[in-house]
Protein backbone atom coordinates (compact mmCIF):
# COMPACT_ATOMS: atom_id res chain seq x y z
CA UNK A 1 0.00 0.00 0.00
CA UNK A 2 2.64 2.37 1.23
CA UNK A 3 6.12 3.00 -0.09
CA UNK A 4 9.33 3.36 1.92
CA UNK A 5 10.25 7.25 1.58
CA UNK A 6 13.92 8.95 2.81
CA UNK A 7 12.36 9.96 5.81
CA UNK A 8 9.35 7.31 6.26
CA UNK A 9 9.60 3.92 5.78
CA UNK A 10 6.21 2.15 4.63
CA UNK A 11 5.56 0.52 7.98
CA UNK A 12 5.60 3.86 9.51
CA UNK A 13 3.41 5.40 7.41
CA UNK A 14 1.13 2.33 8.34
CA UNK A 15 1.44 2.84 11.85
CA UNK A 16 0.65 7.06 11.18
CA UNK A 17 -2.61 6.05 9.13
CA UNK A 18 -3.63 3.85 12.19
CA UNK A 19 -3.02 6.08 14.60
CA UNK A 20 -4.91 8.75 12.47
CA UNK A 21 -7.93 6.24 12.34
CA UNK A 22 -7.74 6.32 16.57
CA UNK A 23 -8.11 9.70 16.92
CA UNK A 24 -10.63 10.63 14.44
CA UNK A 25 -12.93 7.66 15.61
CA UNK A 26 -12.27 8.88 19.30
CA UNK A 27 -13.07 12.61 17.99
CA UNK A 28 -9.91 14.04 18.00
CA UNK A 29 -9.41 13.70 21.89
CA UNK A 30 -5.69 14.92 22.94
CA UNK A 31 -4.82 11.27 24.41
CA UNK A 32 -5.07 9.97 20.86
CA UNK A 33 -2.80 12.68 19.11
CA UNK A 34 0.55 10.89 18.77
CA UNK A 35 3.65 12.11 18.55
CA UNK A 36 4.04 10.42 15.02
CA UNK A 37 1.44 11.80 13.93
CA UNK A 38 2.41 15.07 14.87
CA UNK A 39 5.24 14.47 13.26
CA UNK A 40 3.69 13.81 9.68
CA UNK A 41 1.44 16.34 10.04
CA UNK A 42 4.32 19.17 10.64
CA UNK A 43 6.94 17.51 8.31
CA UNK A 44 4.63 16.10 5.29
CA UNK A 45 1.90 18.26 5.25
CA UNK A 46 2.52 21.51 5.39
CA UNK A 47 1.57 22.39 8.68
CA UNK A 48 3.39 24.28 11.33
CA UNK A 49 4.99 22.90 14.44
CA UNK A 50 3.60 25.56 16.59
CA UNK A 51 6.53 24.90 18.83
CA UNK A 52 5.50 21.35 20.17
CA UNK A 53 2.63 18.55 19.90
CA UNK A 54 0.86 20.90 22.94
CA UNK A 55 1.09 23.59 21.41
CA UNK A 56 0.46 22.16 17.61
CA UNK A 57 -3.03 20.66 19.47
CA UNK A 58 -4.76 23.68 21.42
CA UNK A 59 -3.64 25.83 18.03
CA UNK A 60 -5.89 23.20 16.50
CA UNK A 61 -8.24 21.53 18.56
CA UNK A 62 -9.06 24.14 21.47
CA UNK A 63 -11.73 25.72 19.80
CA UNK A 64 -14.44 24.77 17.64
CA UNK A 65 -13.08 27.18 14.85
CA UNK A 66 -10.30 25.68 15.08
CA UNK A 67 -10.94 22.14 14.83
CA UNK A 68 -13.19 22.83 11.67
CA UNK A 69 -10.59 25.20 10.08
CA UNK A 70 -7.98 21.83 11.00
CA UNK A 71 -10.07 19.27 9.23
CA UNK A 72 -10.72 21.47 6.00
CA UNK A 73 -7.28 20.33 5.21
CA UNK A 74 -8.47 16.89 5.07
CA UNK A 75 -11.96 17.53 3.21
CA UNK A 76 -11.64 16.73 -0.52
CA UNK A 77 -15.47 17.59 -1.59
CA UNK A 78 -15.25 20.41 -3.16
CA UNK A 79 -11.46 19.41 -4.97
CA UNK A 80 -8.04 18.67 -3.60
CA UNK A 81 -7.46 20.09 -0.26
CA UNK A 82 -5.46 23.08 0.34
CA UNK A 83 -2.78 23.13 3.40
CA UNK A 84 -4.50 25.85 5.73
CA UNK A 85 -1.33 27.22 6.74
CA UNK A 86 0.29 27.58 2.96
CA UNK A 87 -2.79 27.32 0.99
CA UNK A 88 -1.83 24.84 -1.90
CA UNK A 89 -2.46 21.12 -2.89
CA UNK A 90 1.33 20.32 -2.76
CA UNK A 91 0.97 18.04 0.04
CA UNK A 92 -1.52 16.20 -1.22
CA UNK A 93 -0.19 16.15 -5.04
CA UNK A 94 3.44 15.29 -3.60
CA UNK A 95 6.78 17.00 -2.62
CA UNK A 96 9.28 17.12 -5.21
CA UNK A 97 9.52 13.39 -5.10
CA UNK A 98 6.13 12.84 -4.35
CA UNK A 99 7.10 11.18 -1.41
CA UNK A 100 4.21 11.11 0.89
CA UNK A 101 1.26 11.49 -1.46
CA UNK A 102 0.21 8.06 -0.76
CA UNK A 103 0.29 8.36 3.28
CA UNK A 104 -1.73 11.58 2.62
CA UNK A 105 -4.09 10.52 0.27
CA UNK A 106 -5.23 7.68 2.86
CA UNK A 107 -5.62 9.90 5.66
CA UNK A 108 -8.12 12.32 3.12
CA UNK A 109 -9.87 8.99 2.80
CA UNK A 110 -10.21 7.98 6.20
CA UNK A 111 -11.23 10.95 7.30
CA UNK A 112 -14.54 10.82 4.88
CA UNK A 113 -16.63 8.86 6.85
CA UNK A 114 -15.80 11.04 10.22
CA UNK A 115 -15.93 14.59 8.56
CA UNK A 116 -19.74 15.20 8.97
CA UNK A 117 -19.68 14.49 12.35
CA UNK A 118 -16.32 15.73 13.55
CA UNK A 119 -17.33 19.24 11.72
CA UNK A 120 -21.04 19.07 13.54
CA UNK A 121 -19.04 18.60 17.01
CA UNK A 122 -16.80 21.62 16.15
CA UNK A 123 -19.67 23.55 15.47
CA UNK A 124 -21.80 22.48 18.70
CA UNK A 125 -18.10 23.16 20.97
CA UNK A 126 -17.80 26.70 18.83
CA UNK A 127 -21.08 27.69 19.64
CA UNK A 128 -21.05 26.46 23.66
CA UNK A 129 -17.99 28.43 23.66
CA UNK A 130 -19.02 31.77 22.29
CA UNK A 131 -22.00 31.17 24.61
CA UNK A 132 -19.88 30.93 27.53
CA UNK A 133 -18.12 34.08 26.43
CA UNK A 134 -21.22 35.64 26.24
CA UNK A 135 -23.06 35.02 29.38
CA UNK A 136 -19.02 36.70 30.95
CA UNK A 137 -20.36 39.98 29.19
CA UNK A 138 -23.69 40.12 30.28
CA UNK A 139 -22.81 39.14 33.66
CA UNK A 140 -19.68 41.80 33.57
CA UNK A 141 -22.25 44.64 32.54
CA UNK A 142 -25.15 43.41 34.97
CA UNK A 143 -27.43 42.13 32.26
CA UNK A 144 -29.55 39.07 31.70
CA UNK A 145 -31.12 37.39 28.78
CA UNK A 146 -35.24 37.86 28.11
CA UNK A 147 -37.05 34.16 28.08
CA UNK A 148 -37.17 34.36 24.86
CA UNK A 149 -33.61 34.42 24.40
CA UNK A 150 -33.52 31.65 26.85
CA UNK A 151 -35.55 29.31 25.03
CA UNK A 152 -33.59 29.95 21.35
CA UNK A 153 -30.62 28.41 23.10
CA UNK A 154 -32.14 25.67 24.79
CA UNK A 155 -33.54 24.68 20.72
CA UNK A 156 -29.26 25.34 20.05
CA UNK A 157 -27.60 23.57 22.41
CA UNK A 158 -30.37 20.41 23.35
CA UNK A 159 -27.63 18.16 25.13
CA UNK A 160 -27.05 21.70 27.14
CA UNK A 161 -29.42 23.67 29.01
CA UNK A 162 -28.64 27.18 29.47
CA UNK A 163 -28.49 26.80 33.20
CA UNK A 164 -24.96 24.80 32.41
CA UNK A 165 -23.94 27.59 30.62
CA UNK A 166 -24.31 30.42 33.84
CA UNK A 167 -26.41 32.79 31.42
CA UNK A 168 -27.48 35.00 33.42
CA UNK A 169 -31.32 35.47 33.49
CA UNK A 170 -31.77 31.33 33.18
Amino acid sequence: MFTDTEFMTAKEKAKVLKQWRTFLAHGCQRRHFTKALYHHLTQHCGFHAHYNLDGFYIDYFDTGADRARFLSQFDDRDGPPRSVELFDTFWVKGDCKGSYEDINQAMIQATRPHLDRLLDEADKRQLRADLTQAARLLAAHDLTLPAEATVRLTNALPDQPPTQLNLPGT
